[in-house]
């Protein structure tokens, strides 16, 4: 059994900005195999092209531009060995040929014209054997492996990783889950500097206890581990506005432990809902500071507290409400502000089907975020300030007839002006409209 995908998409857009406009092209398409003996391959080529403008800030607007080429390929198989017993493999390439050059009306003042070319390239291999020849215990091991190669040779970058989890049923609507992987990391930054190797074991354990098949709750503890990426390592630029960014070749990964109190409960098919509670406590957090120069550092200890809940309740068939909640505390232990990070977001949404069209209204909300005044603060004294809360609505209008679906999404409804980012204004009211033919 073969089967044959093609999917193409041309987006061409002026931007809500000077210097924020974009053309993109994609295309992606892909080749499977089946036999009947549950034996699948599947064949994936994605490739891209896109040319866009970096608008900068407000009040240092950039009149730089990059065009980037990528091709990314996919080969994975997966195939059963006995009964009970089966494997997994995929292979990937993903290539980046990426050109970053100015304008054609650059003002005589303006300095950051450089032409650069970057021509990057990522193979990774993943391998997993799957186990459920024993009627209450599913094990699940594998191994997965990434390297990085810039155009030059270096800077490089070498990840391997193992894994082994398993679920086991004890009876009586309790299932005890565990894992543990261990990841190695090599970043060879060429030159001068010194090659890091990073390690980590990292265990993993829950248990979960289903009420009559229905009603679910989960207990999770988990440590995770992050080896600084090579950009928070070595990155080194100055930007137009003048701030220089450097990297620290002294970071140390990141590491945290979680703890996740989980409740769901599926009252029927037309309501649902679910909670979870969470407390992560971060040791070397890797984070950018504003100082001369911005540099990333390791925070020595930070606490992440809050909790989820969402929902979903259909009282027809005709009238759906989707939405969710969520509440996060993030406090560095030593004192120091945790930036551009809300402590309440939540969204809610309402569809009503009628037999005309389709309507849905929905709304995204988050509170105040602080942040480091870089732009007009002195590059000694970066004050803290605050971005308010908003609440955007966005408006969506879809019908089908015969094998065509057409859809009209208006994001920001009320066409506010907001910013997440100091000095960088999200887009105003936005029209989309989108066709979709399904041959069947």
């Amino acid at each position: 059994d073969w089967a044959y995908g093609i999917n193409t998409m041309v987006r061409s857009s002026e931007g809500h900005r000077f210097n924020a406009d974009d053309k993109i092209a994609r295309i992606r398409t892909y080749l499977r195999y089946g036999d009947n003996k549950g034996r699948s391959y599947r064949l994936s080529h994605i490739l891209s092209y896109s040319d866009i403008g970096h608008p900068g800030f407000i009040s240092s607007p950039s009149y730089r531009r990059s065009d980037r080429l990528t091709q990314y390929i996919q080969g994975h198989g997966f195939y059963p060995i006995t009964n009970g017993l089966s494997m997994s493999h995929s292979i990937f390439l993903n290539k980046f040929d990426t050109h970053y050059y100015p304008r054609n009306n650059i003002p005589d003042d303006y300095t950051d014209i450089d032409q650069t070319y970057y021509d990057d390239l990522t193979v990774g291999f993943r391998s997993e054997m799957l186990i459920t020849k024993w009627a209450r215990w599913i094990i699940m091991a594998g191994s997965d492996v990434d390297v990085f190669n810039s155009m030059y040779g270096a800077p490089s970058q070498l990840s391997v990783g193992g894994f082994i989890q398993s679920k086991y049923s004890i009876g009586n609507g309790w299932n005890f889950g565990s894992g543990l992987r261990y990841d190695y990391r090599r970043s060879n930054p060429g030159g001068n500097y010194q090659k890091r190797i990073y390690t980590h074991l990292s265990p993993k354990i829950n248990i979960m206890y289903t009420s009559r098949g229905k009603r679910a709750f989960t207990l999770a503890y988990s440590e995770g581990f992050r080896a600084p990426s090579l950009s928070e390592l070595y990155l080194y630029y100055e930007s137009s506005y003048g701030l220089i960014t450097k990297g620290n070749p002294e970071l140390t990964p990141e590491k945290v432990k979680a703890v996740e109190l989980t409740y769901e409960h599926p009252h029927s098919d037309a309501w649902y809902w679910s909670i979870s509670l969470f407390h992560n406590r971060y040791e070397n957090m890797i984070d950018f500071i504003y100082t001369i120069p911005v540099i990333s550092i390791n925070r020595e200890g930070v606490t992440g507290m809050g909790g989820e809940f969402q929902f979903k309740w259909k009282p027809m068939d005709a009238l759906i409400f989707n939405g969710s909640y969520t509440h996060l505390d993030m406090t560095d232990r030593g004192g120091a502000p945790i930036l551009y990070r809300s402590k309440h977001r939540g969204q809610v949404s309402i569809r009503c089907q009628m037999a005309l069209i389709h309507v849905q209204l929905g709304m995204q909300a988050w509170s105040e975020q602080i942040y480091e005044d870089f732009i007009n603060g002195s590059h000694f004294d970066f004050p803290i300030k605050e971005l308010p809360n908003r609440i955007i609505p966005e408006f969506t209008l879809s019908k089908e007839v015969s094998d065509f679906t057409g859809s009209l999404h208006i994001t920001n409804l009320l066409d506010t002006q907001y910013e997440l980012i100091q000095d960088f204004p999200m887009p105003g009211r936005a029209w989309q409209f989108t066709l979709t033919k399904t041959i069947k």
